[in-house]
């Protein structure tokens, strides 16, 4: 299950992003408020992540295409409630996620998060820490919490496409690290 995690983490932080923009909460800065509208915009992405319990980097690509969800490591893809993965000799196989499974992964839909953060009361803060390289972009760097949580995350956005390309989450003692891109990604059912 901690898998996963870093995919509720990821959703929860582009569809935050949004629920802020779109329901005017707070009034960000020009530069936020381009981040936030070039994050709401796009449909698929792939990320890099790293967490302090467990510092070898997975990857795992996003896309929503024909009103699917599709979701890929190098061991599965899902879309919707079927699975496809790897068997020992690294053939493909299909399984149909059983319903308790399937509903596991629905909670990672985007309509899903944006429903439960109708209810939510967010007290998040914004800072901006200027600009800050980030690979081979020239990057904005924000620091955010929330009243709510002892959490953190610290990300920077490009300042081209404004498009989320770091982050680093703080909870305690345990910290997780993002590399984003948006590049040529196209998920299709291995079968």
């Amino acid at each position: 299950m901690r898998k996963y995690f870093f995919l509720i983490i990821i959703f929860i932080s582009l569809v935050f992003g949004l629920y802020l923009f779109k329901s005017r909460i707070f009034k960000p800065q020009d530069l936020l408020k381009k981040h936030l509208t070039a994050q709401v915009a796009i449909n698929s992405y792939r990320v890099e992540s790293s967490s302090s319990d467990r510092p070898q980097a997975t990857t795992t690509e996003v896309q929503f295409k024909n009103n699917r969800f599709y979701l890929k490591t190098d061991q599965f893809v899902i879309v919707d409630n079927t699975a496809y993965y790897k068997n020992a000799s690294g053939q493909w196989q299909l399984a149909v996620l059983p319903l308790d499974q399937a509903s596991a992964y629905n909670r990672f839909r985007p309509e899903v998060i944006r429903q439960n953060y109708q209810n939510y009361q967010i007290n998040s803060k914004f800072e901006g820490q200027g600009k800050d390289k980030c690979g081979q972009l020239n990057c904005h760097k924000y620091f955010q919490t929330d009243a709510s949580s002892s959490a953190t995350r610290t990300f920077w956005f490009d300042n081209k496409e404004y498009l989320l390309r770091h982050d680093i989450f703080k909870l305690g003692e345990f910290t997780s690290e993002n590399l984003y891109s948006y590049d040529n990604i196209n998920i299709d059912i291995p079968l």
